[in-house]
């Protein structure tokens, strides 16, 4: 007969045989993918941001890291006030202020690639009468922020440096807001889902933030095994929340008498009284959703979330925001058209990060050349 503690002897053995086995089949696969399916592992350090007591975060200043969002390595490079540089842009009288969130920031986007680094180049001589001399671009795009931030950016900016030009860009996705708030908390645009812990409670919201956040965010660092499983399982992965997939409350009809519309014209009228102010011209820039440009992308995410073909409107916020813009005198482009045309041939949003792609930036911004030179 055996003993109890012989018994526990033999579960431990086979338990770890288990284990072991278990560990050099996920090595052999990692090894299996990274020969004959490599993936690109996502390398963003969480140190590009600082907190800031004004805006919430900020970029730190004099950054010069590779970074990966699962698109490709670009270089990050930052001045030292935090924002990002442009090789076009040269340290000189004549400024251009560029406002937005992490789509200007570009962090799957080479410098000279965005939308207002292309802008520069074909917009110069028009801009200024004075041809070669320097112009310097202030890029103060940054993850996360908002049309509130965008108004609290352009005021510090304005209040210290003269601008010859203004260029604000509005997301469709995230950038129609119910309320106008200016005091936000001093921290970083992913909060702390970086930081293992115990959660607060066991909901499935608290345990994605203590657990299944960080561990994603370590996994998707090391492991291309990793990065391949989900996309593998992308669609049963948003269906159950744990993405950042998201349909856009902006396309939805039951979002057509929302306050957000008006709230946030308000906060643009706003931001226009303070360019008027310094006398400083500048345009707003619309930049669409992926849904409302690749019909595939769009196709997908309804089937995901099971949202009927009658109860969205990809041409909403054109409707609701644009139009309202223009009846008010503010310049603004709405490229969604042209966009989705080019769109047919050519993609151009990224298919792991979702922000505009470099041809998606130069689409944007030779769109916005025609218009403002068809009115100049």
């Amino acid at each position: 007969m055996n003993s109890p503690n012989h018994k526990w002897k033999n579960r431990l053995k086979n338990t770890a045989i288990v284990l072991i086995s278990i560990a050099f089949s996920v090595l052999l696969c990692e090894s299996l993918v990274r020969w004959f399916a490599p993936q690109q592992l996502v390398m963003v350090d969480k140190d590009l941001w600082i907190p800031d007591n004004k805006l919430g975060w900020k970029h730190a200043p004099n950054i010069n890291k590779k970074v990966n969002t699962g698109e490709h390595e670009v270089t990050f490079r930052t001045d030292k006030e935090g924002y990002r540089l442009c090789r076009h842009s040269k340290k000189g009288k004549y400024k251009i202020l560029v406002i937005g969130d992490s789509f200007l920031e570009g962090l799957s986007i080479d410098e000279d690639s965005l939308s207002s680094c292309n802008i520069l180049e074909a917009q110069r001589n028009r801009w200024f009468e004075i041809v070669n001399h320097p112009e310097e671009i202030v890029n103060t795009a940054c993850s996360g922020y908002s049309p509130n931030q965008y108004y609290l950016k352009a005021r510090e900016e304005l209040s210290k440096n003269k601008y010859e030009y203004a260029l604000l860009f509005f997301f469709v996705g995230n950038d129609f807001l119910e309320k106008h708030d200016t005091v936000f908390k001093a921290g970083s645009p992913n909060g702390n889902h970086s930081k293992f812990s115990f959660p607060k409670h066991f909901s499935l919201a608290a345990i994605k933030d203590a657990w299944l956040y960080p561990i994603n965010e370590s996994l998707e660092q090391y492991s291309q095994l990793y990065i391949l499983f989900r996309r593998s399982v992308s669609v049963l992965l948003a269906k159950c929340g744990l993405t950042p997939y998201y349909f856009p409350k902006a396309l939805l009809k039951s979002s057509e008498n929302s306050p957000m519309w008006e709230n946030t014209f308000k906060i643009v009228m706003k931001t226009d009284s303070l360019f008027r102010t310094y006398n400083t011209p500048y345009s707003l820039i619309l930049i669409p959703h992926i849904l409302q440009v690749h019909d595939d992308e769009l196709e997908k995410y309804t089937k995901i979330f099971s949202i009927q073909k009658k109860d969205y409107d990809i041409y909403l916020p054109s409707k609701k925001f644009v139009t309202k813009c223009r009846e008010n005198n503010i310049f603004i482009t709405d490229p969604l058209d042209k966009m989705r045309k080019v769109a047919k041939t050519k993609r151009l949003y990224g298919r792991i990060d979702q922000h505009l792609n470099n041809s998606g930036h130069k689409e944007l911004a030779r769109i916005y050349r025609e218009q403002f030179e068809s009115i100049n």
